[in-house]
């Protein structure tokens, strides 16, 4: 019976020490074709400078570069002398058989990331990376954290809340989900304008799958739980509360579609006496027509950095079919006493309108484009939202053309345009 058990436990253990060999293995060829990668589809350059530890631990030191003007970024907006912002990290590895996790950190003694810091009057912004990865689901998940923090001084003050950002994908990032939880910011001018911004949490999730050498988000939902923007001595001021949105990438008889829901329960614009208030507003769309074939090879085109003769046939080839864009339902509540712009009361519209085939070659003038537009749309709106006093005398005159139907209390029509035919309510336009 001990032999049995002897026996037993001596197979545990090679097959714990072949799994652990093995994972480390795995560990220094997944790095290895990481960075490759990296290096072939970024401006990131990054680089293993120094490791310690053994096949159960490990300290690395990485060296993480990049050139600011491959990103559109300026060396002055970080206080750096150079175009080559330099970050360095220290990354704690764990290796069992079959599992790996790590934790990583920016060095705060080392590279840019500490001019940058001092710029800021920071002495650190208090941050963890982590990862975990599984061999056996081949599941990698990652995570980052970073904690509030504040800075003061005589012109600004910023206060930046909480933020985690983390991803579930496979080994390789091929295909998984991204997510981001943002409890917000405050930043305000202390100058005698009085200048603020103050942002409320920000969500974002997003699925996405590799084609070829980018990938593609498939699906994706974000919102913002309110953002107030005030300006010289809150004179002007942009407010808005409960935006989100959601896309939905989706694939029918080879043809791609977006499909696209929005909605906004509060938007407020005000410049002196002057305003513009948006409320509930509701947007549903479907765009798209494309082929998919045609959206990958353009994708992979900019991807490639194609030079514009190839960038204009690959997009003249996707625009060859046409555009299709559905309306499946638009509707707002507006309010607005601008002198150029008047309007109070509510709009629904609906319908569909489309890009017919074309080629670019001949068009000649922007306006040459009409004649490959097509307009289905039905318009509901309530009576007062045009009734200002330079656009009452408009709606009255359209109304007793019969071009809007106009019954309790709202204005009803059908505009049909295509190259042969301009339509209200049944009736051509002249």
């Amino acid at each position: 019976m001990l032999k049995k058990l002897a026996l037993a436990l001596a197979v545990v253990a090679l097959v714990a020490l072949a799994g652990q060999y093995f994972t480390y293995q795995q560990y220094q060829a997944q790095l290895k074709q990481r960075l490759t990668q990296l290096q072939q589809q970024s401006a990131w350059r990054f680089q293993v400078e120094q490791r310690s530890g053994n096949v159960w631990q490990a300290q690395e030191h990485w060296l993480v570069q990049v050139q600011l003007s491959d990103l559109g970024l300026h060396a002055e907006d970080f206080g750096l002398s150079n175009d080559i912002l330099s970050l360095h990290l220290n990354h704690q590895l764990t290796v069992l058989p079959f599992y790996l996790s790590g934790q990583w950190q920016l060095d705060p003694t080392q590279g840019d990331y500490q001019q940058w810091l001092q710029r800021w009057q920071l002495d650190e912004i208090g941050h963890q990376g982590s990862w975990q990865a599984n061999l056996l689901s081949q599941t990698l998940h990652q995570q980052l954290n970073i904690a509030a923090f504040h800075h003061q001084d005589e012109n600004t003050e910023l206060n930046v809340e909480p933020l985690q950002l983390s991803s579930h994908s496979d080994l390789n990032f091929r295909q998984g989900e991204l997510s981001l939880e943002w409890q917000g910011m405050h930043i305000e001018d202390k100058q005698d304008l009085g200048d603020s911004v103050k942002l409320g949490r920000v969500s974002m999730q997003q699925q996405f799958s590799q084609r070829q050498s980018w990938h593609l988000v498939e699906a994706a939902s974000w919102s913002i739980e309110a953002l107030d923007i005030r300006f010289k001595h809150a004179t002007e001021q942009l407010s808005l509360q409960q935006l989100k949105a959601e896309h939905k990438l989706v694939e029918q008889q080879q043809k791609a579609y977006l499909a696209m829901d929005l909605s906004l329960q509060h938007l407020a614009l005000q410049q002196q006496q002057q305003g513009l208030t948006m409320q509930q507003l509701q947007v549903q769309s479907q765009l798209g027509g494309m082929p998919m074939q045609d959206l990958v090879a353009l994708a992979e085109a900019k991807q490639q950095r194609a030079n514009e003769a190839q960038l204009d046939n690959l997009l003249q080839q996707a625009f060859a079919e046409g555009l299709d864009w559905q309306f499946q339902q638009l509707a707002v509540e507006l309010d607005s006493n601008y002198p150029s712009l008047q309007l109070q009361g509510d709009l629904k519209l609906s319908g569909q309108a489309k890009l017919l085939p074309l080629q670019f070659n001949e068009l000649r003038s922007p306006l040459q484009l009409l004649r490959y537009l097509e307009l289905n749309l039905d318009i509901d709106a309530s009576d007062q939202l045009l009734a200002n006093d330079k656009l009452a005398v408009y709606v009255l005159a359209l109304r007793q053309a019969g071009y809007l139907k106009h019954q309790q209390g709202r204005d009803k029509t059908r505009l049909i345009f295509n190259d042969s035919e301009f339509t209200m309510n049944n009736l051509a336009v002249n």
